[in-house]
Formats: structure tokens, sequence, C-alpha cells
């Protein structure tokens, strides 16, 4: 009888074990730059023949570190590809490339808008105590 689970292909696998690599990096410090210590890796695409990689990040801050960011990252892409080679231990790995994620900063929004638009809970009245 045949799984009707669709398994995960090797791509998404590999993809998941990229991005928690990159993340201990980052977490770790092992870049120069103490800002990307507050990147998060969200997501992780990888090419169908394993050689190309798009990575996926969100920082909190404005749009000028957020591009800083991205600059940086892909910047240190050829030094982050060697990391995870060593660390995950691939024959070949991607080439990393490093574009910023709004997604985060999206829900953020409608959060945001969410909550003005709704309105502000009552609290409930407070019983009066009577005097006996």
């Amino acid at each position: 009888m045949r799984n009707k689970q669709t398994p995960f292909k090797r791509t998404d696998r590999l993809g998941e074990e990229i991005r928690k690599a990159i993340g201990l990096l980052l977490l770790e410090g092992e870049l120069r730059d103490p800002r990307l210590t507050m990147c998060s890796i969200t997501h992780v695409k990888l090419s169908p023949d394993l050689r190309e990689a798009r990575i996926s990040f969100s920082i909190i801050g404005d749009a000028e570190l957020q591009k800083e960011a991205e600059k940086n990252l892909n910047r240190a892409a050829d030094y982050i590809k060697n990391q995870v080679s060593r660390r995950l231990r691939l024959r070949y790995t991607p080439n990393l490339t490093f574009r910023f994620d709004p997604s985060l900063e999206r829900a953020e929004r409608i959060n945001q808008l969410l909550k003005d638009a709704l309105p502000a809970e009552t609290p409930a009245p407070e019983e009066e105590a009577g005097d006996d």
C-alpha cells in the first residue's frame, strides 16, 4: 500500500540543513559584522540541480539596514559557503545568493492594523464591596 503523504524532496531536506547551518554561523558571530547576528534565515530555495541556493533572511530595522545586510551577506557568500560545506560535509555546496524577505515585516504590519481595527476589550466592572 502506498503512503499518500508526499515525501520530502532532497532539495527541501538540504535547504533546511543549509538554513540551520547559516543561522548558527550568524548566531555565533562568525561574520565580522555584529549587525548580522540579528538576521534570521527564513527560507532556503534550492535549484533542482542543487547548484544554486536563494537564501531569504529578515532583519529588524529600516530599509537602509536591510539593504546593507543584504549587501554584506552577499559579499560574505563565499566564506559562508565554505563554512556550510565544512559543517554539513557536502560533496558540492550550492552557490549562495541572499535576498531580504519582507514577509515578517508585512505580517507585523497586518497584526498592527488588526489590533487598531478591533475595538479594545473593555475591562469587566469591579464588583462593589457591600457594607454588611
